[in-house]
Parts: C-alpha cells; structure tokens; sequence
C-alpha cells in the first residue's frame, strides 16, 4: 500500500502536465509515460494471462447452475444368448440362441439438497467476480511497475546528464591544472589529486551510463518488446507551477485506495466465499429429495409376437420420488 501511495503521489506529477505534452509529441518513436502504459496494458504477458482466467471460471459458474435442471439419459442395448436345453425325459440336449433388445429413457431432478446447489451458484458467481477484479489488479500492479520504471529512467537520465557535466568542468579544471603545474605554479600533488578526480569522474560516467541503459531494458522488459528495438522516452519539462502544485495528503490516498482498490473487494470476496463452502459444507447433514422418471421397452426373438408389439407390450413407465436421509456418513460433515 505504501508503494502504491508513493507512485500515485508521483505520477501525479508527470499527469499534471502530461495532456499539454501529447497534444504536441508528433513523432511516434517517442514513448511518454501514458504511451508506456496503454502499450504495457495490451501486450504485456502477465495482463494477458489475468484475463484469459475469468473466462475458464465462467465456465464453471455455467456448469453449476445447470445442475438446476434435471438430467435425461437414454440407453440402448441389443444382446445375443446362446444356451443348451437338456430334456429330462429324452436325456438329449437341444441348443437354443434368441436375440433381445431393450431400451429406456430416464430423468432426475434434484428438488432440495440442503440449497448446495444454489451455494455453489453463488460461490461460483463470487469466484469469477474474484477473478475479474483480479484483471484489475494485476492491470493496476503493471500500471504502476511501468510508471516506477518511467520515473527511474527519468532520474537515471539527470544522473547521466549530471555526470556528464560533472566531467566537463573536472576535464576543464585538469587541463588548467596542467597548465599551472607545467609552469611550476602548483604542485605536483594537487595536479595529481585533480588527475584522481578526473579518473573518478570517468568511472562515475560509465557507472551512470550503464544504469540508464538498464533502466531502458526494465521497461522494455515490462512493455514486452525486443531490448534491442531503439526505444527514445519523452522527458518533459517541469515548470514551476507544475512544481509547486500541491498534492493530495497520505491519508486522503489512503481512504481512496481503500474504496477503488480492488484488493479490498477480493478480501470481501473470500470472506463471502468462505461463508458459502460452510453452508455447503453442512448441507450434508439436510435429507436429499430427487424426483426420477423413466420408460422403457425391449423385444425378445423367443416372444412369436412381432418386434413392434413386444415394444407396445413391454412399454413400461415409472414416476416416483426419493428421500435420502443422512444417518451415518463416516464424519464426512462433522463438524
């Protein structure tokens, strides 16, 4: 939360007069700090992934309200029996084959489980709402990431302005130096102490260079693109009203954060769910009513009569209601 309220407090700054800046940017190769994140938005892989998980829960909240309606089942099944007959009274064995047929249709309904049903359609529902505001979380970490990695490319950038000019005026100051020395106006010692910073001043340039060359690949990174693809940032100018704006208060950001972040609505979200694998989870101590249904028919070759009156003979219908009562379940709901 504290790093949340430092970037906003400072990409405050930038957004101030950020409008008036790409109203005038012209040339596309130029990257300000709002271009960083719509592009980071779109293309980076961790965005990407965050939304592609809502639509998997959306399949499990669509499975779990069609448990509301019932099942139908259809089975068919043709067999073949080959047996031998002995007669008793002959001693002889005779061989009998027949073919039979049979066929059904069954429904079931769940009319009261405890409401596991319904608590699971909510849980469900609360899981993709969960997964949604997680797209924006992850939306919000990498708005942010980009922003902290535009302000350190900012800052890296007035380092290497500074040392640069650092080093012009030590290289002037040396070659002065050098003049005195060789006239014998200065000592050796303080020549050779200007020679030491010189030197320092060197390493300090090559040191801030490296860290803004890094810099550049840290947003490349996060952008998603080749660290090898010419990448020029916008700096803009900050003028002195734009300096001395006054920001929001920590404590103004912070009840702010608390309403729109939406880390606190995921928060609220588990406890929701939490409640919702509770209730499910006593639901197994409540009777289960279903309602069933069936019909069904078969044929046989022994039956003489033909194979459409042995279907409207043995055309069979069943209606009927069941009652599960839990008595023993092994603890399974113990609670």
């Amino acid at each position: 939360m504290k790093r949340f309220i430092k970037t906003v407090r400072i990409s405050s700054i930038l957004l101030l007069f950020m409008p008036a800046v790409l109203t005038a940017q012209q040339d596309s190769t130029y990257w300000n700090l709002r271009n960083c994140i719509d592009y980071a938005l779109k293309n980076n892989i961790s965005v990407k992934q965050a939304r592609i998980k809502p639509q998997l829960t959306e399949t499990n909240y669509q499975q779990a309200r069609s448990a509301l309606f019932p099942s139908l089942n259809a089975s068919m099944s043709e067999s073949y029996t080959h047996q031998k007959d002995l007669q008793p009274a002959t001693g002889t064995t005779s061989s009998e084959q027949s073919y039979t047929g049979n066929y059904s249709l069954r429904s079931d309904v769940t009319l009261f489980n405890g409401f596991k049903v319904q608590n699971n359609i909510r849980q469900q529902q609360l899981y993709l709402q969960s997964d949604e505001l997680s797209v924006k979380v992850e939306e919000n970490n990498i708005e942010i990431a980009v922003t902290q990695a535009y302000l350190q490319i900012l800052s890296a950038g007035e380092a290497l302005k500074q040392a640069q000019q650092t080093l012009e005026s030590t290289e002037a100051l040396l070659e002065r130096t050098k003049n005195l020395w060789e006239a014998g106006s200065l000592a050796e010692s303080d020549y050779a102490a200007i020679k030491s910073q010189y030197s320092s001043d060197k390493y300090n340039l090559v040191v801030a260079r490296n860290a803004f060359e890094q810099s550049l690949i840290n947003i490349k990174l996060l952008l998603e693109i080749d660290v090898s693809t010419p990448f020029q940032l916008y700096i803009p100018d900050i003028g002195d009203q734009q300096a001395t704006t006054l920001l929001p208060d920590k404590n103004s950001v912070f009840q702010t954060s608390l309403k729109v972040m939406p880390e606190i609505s995921i928060s609220n979200t588990g406890i929701r769910t939490a409640e919702l694998d509770y209730n499910m989870a006593r639901a197994d101590y409540f009777p289960t009513l279903s309602l069933n249904a069936g019909i069904s028919s078969g044929y046989s070759s022994i039956n003489k009569d033909i194979y459409v009156t042995q279907l409207d003979n043995n055309f069979y219908q069943n209606a009927g209601l069941t009652l599960t009562i839990p008595i023993f379940n092994k603890w399974q709901a113990h609670q």
